[in-house]
């Protein structure tokens, strides 16, 4: 009986392996892009539920070898190379190695989807434009969820207890929904599919910027309605941070882009004088209307629990500054000092380097940094390009990952470990590598 298990293991393998390598990138890569926004989650594999989008993530790797792998020329992706390197170095002190293992997978798949998505746009990149707006047209659906949830509160109950919410979001993660770390269950939030409100609100804000920006390149006047729908409906998210966000980073990319073209028009006046109203009259009103509101009374709250959990950061950071805690570190020493201090002993650090530092100390913390630098160099510089197609992907995706990035700086999915924003950062990043090798003389 054990021979046939083995017999039949081995051709499910060979099968797969097969299929890996004969199938195209560009199959893997809109299968994977097309499902982000649903995921798709499938039957377990080793005690957790990959999704679709994941899977064929994970089959696009076969570009690196049929000519992705170019895609490290650029200085971002050779950064992010050394990231993952670092978190796998760090094994070799892991308490829990197999969570590492499986965090550079999921970090992985950013590689191979940019790989394969340069490998596309260099033949056609309208393949790509293409999906990109039907995700964009996804996204409307985690909008009026979200909307919906925020209105009805025990309708998004009833769907997270049903099993049709298995399949878009990880039934690991409903399973563990009462462990006090998830944001929705406040009749104050929503979050569509998302059992985290502030994460629902970067993918909304992220989707919001890339859908106005996409309907500049393809003249899709719907796609700017996508892009209203999407950032309206992070308020209905109740993210303190994400509607933060959802003023300030339209102001900073319209200040920027007051100087990419160096000159100012009338829309550009229009936003920053609103924007200037709405600060002095936030000012006159904000004493009173915070002091007398659940808002700041939640605000509050949620930084003392950061605070909480940057203190205990602080004193291990003074024994273990080098090499952290390692993968499975912080989950063994948090919680004693969690419950003495009055906090959720489940809550993870709540930062994306903090996060790499407890998992694989400042070599990480580094790498991530240098990542995060240039990546944000690297866009600014397509958003200058003389090439219009160059320069407004190279806004869209610099508003977007501003936008991710800022918010990852109290959230828990780090730098590019989102994994419905994953597929489409990678997308938007391989067009542009594409679209920049395409625009230099042979």
């Amino acid at each position: 009986m054990q021979i046939t298990y083995v017999i039949l293991a081995l051709t499910g393998l060979s099968i797969a392996l097969s299929a890996w390598l004969l199938i195209a990138p560009k199959a893997w890569w809109r299968v994977s892009a097309t499902a982000s926004v649903f995921q798709l989650y499938t039957v377990p594999l080793g005690g957790i539920f990959p999704s679709l989008s994941f899977l064929s993530a994970l089959g696009a790797a076969n570009s690196l070898w049929r000519g992705g792998g170019a895609c490290s020329r650029f200085w971002m992706m050779r950064w992010y190379l050394l990231l993952c390197g670092t978190l796998l170095l760090s094994l070799a002190w892991s308490s829990n190695p197999v969570k590492g293992i499986r965090e550079v997978i999921y970090l992985l798949t950013f590689v191979f989807l940019v790989a394969s998505s340069y490998l596309i746009a260099r033949q056609d990149r309208t393949i790509i434009l293409r999906v990109l707006c039907l995700l964009m047209a996804f996204t409307v659906v985690e909008a009026l969820l979200t909307i919906l949830f925020r209105v009805a509160p025990s309708v998004e109950l009833r769907f997270l207890t049903s099993p049709v919410a298995r399949f878009f979001i990880s039934p690991n993660t409903l399973d563990g929904m009462f462990d006090g770390t998830v944001t929705i269950l406040d009749a104050a939030k929503a979050g569509g599919f998302f059992l985290n409100a502030n994460v629902a609100s970067v993918f909304l804000g992220v989707s919001a910027v890339i859908a106005w920006y996409l309907s500049k390149i393809v003249d899709r006047p719907w796609l700017r309605v996508v892009a209203v729908i999407d950032w309206l409906a992070v308020f209905c998210t109740g993210s303190k941070a994400g509607m933060a966000l959802a003023v300030v980073v339209p102001c900073l990319i319209v200040l920027w882009e007051m100087v990419r073209v160096r000159r100012f028009n009338v829309l550009h006046v229009m936003v920053i004088f609103g924007a200037l109203v709405l600060g002095i009259i936030g000012w006159e009103v904000g004493h009173e209307f915070l002091a007398n509101s659940s808002f700041f009374k939640q605000s509050s709250e949620t930084l003392d629990s950061r605070v909480v959990i940057w203190r205990f950061a602080a004193s291990m950071a003074h024994q273990h500054l080098l090499a952290g805690l390692g993968f499975g570190g912080w989950e063994e020493r948090f919680p004693l000092y969690a419950l003495a201090n009055g906090v959720n002993p489940n809550f993870p650090p709540h930062n994306a380097f903090l996060i790499l530092w407890t998992n694989s100390g400042m070599p990480a913390v580094l790498a991530g940094a240098a990542f995060v630098v240039s990546t944000l160099l690297t866009l600014l510089r397509f958003s200058l390009s003389r090439n219009p197609l160059i320069s407004q992907l190279g806004m869209g995706c610099l508003g977007a990952y501003l936008w991710f990035f800022i918010q990852s700086l109290g959230e828990n999915y780090g730098l590019m470990g989102e994994a419905h924003l994953t597929p489409i950062f990678a997308t938007f990043i391989g067009l542009l590598f594409a679209c920049e090798m395409n625009s230099q003389p042979e």
